[in-house]
């Protein structure tokens, strides 16, 4: 935090933008840490925290949206490469295939919460050829959830670190909440389907 705010103070909104642009492009800084010191400078400066929340939505969609066709640009080539290996190792690679190869492009959303490895997800994102229709939809509305949390949580919270790790526990619950009910619904829809078309079999038998 004692890292970027001053960064953020001295550019305020550009600073924003190219901070989570950059985290967009695989730079190893948190991108929740930028949006709650996006909250805070609103804080201290009395302002509204919305137009950090425009600017900060749209740094994080395009950053998103970079890596993404980087990877299916590239395909798998990319992931391969050695370099990449030691930050994305095999066994790391292998279960954020697995994901996508279950839920496709569901995945994404996860991914928006997943610190640390959101910039290889996108990236496996594009290498799997997941349809970057489905990806800018469910990127955007994780980001809708994501973004305006983070900045607010350091607008109310300000610099107090300990309220601030709390908040995020929270966020992150309310993530894994949305997530939950999503699949929980769609099993259950998918479940009822299949029981319908046994009932619709069964009542049809077919002739001998």
């Amino acid at each position: 935090m004692e890292t970027i705010l001053p960064f953020i103070q001295e550019y305020h909104l550009l600073g924003i933008f190219v901070a989570l642009l950059a985290c967009g492009f695989g730079f190893p800084m948190p991108e929740d840490v930028i949006l709650i010191a996006g909250g805070i400078l609103a804080q201290q400066e009395g302002q509204a925290i919305w137009p950090s929340v425009v600017v900060a939505y749209f740094g994080v969609i395009i950053g998103d949206g970079v890596m993404f066709t980087i990877g299916r640009k590239l395909g798998t080539r990319l992931l391969d490469h050695r370099r990449l290996q030691t930050i994305f190792s095999p066994a790391r690679r292998a279960r954020v295939e697995a994901l996508f190869t279950r839920w496709g492009a569901y995945a994404v959303f996860a991914g928006r919460f997943a610190a640390g490895v959101r910039a290889m997800v996108f990236m496996t994102a594009g290498a799997m050829k997941v349809r970057y229709s489905l990806f800018l939809v469910f990127d955007s509305l994780a980001a809708m959830l994501s973004v305006p949390l983070f900045i607010w949580v350091g607008s109310k919270f300000g610099e107090n670190l300990e309220a601030i790790k709390r908040a995020k526990l929270v966020v992150g619950g309310v993530a894994l909440g949305v997530l939950l009910i999503y699949f929980g619904w769609r099993t259950w829809r998918r479940r009822k389907e299949r029981l319908a078309l046994a009932a619709a079999e069964s009542s049809n038998p077919q002739p001998e």
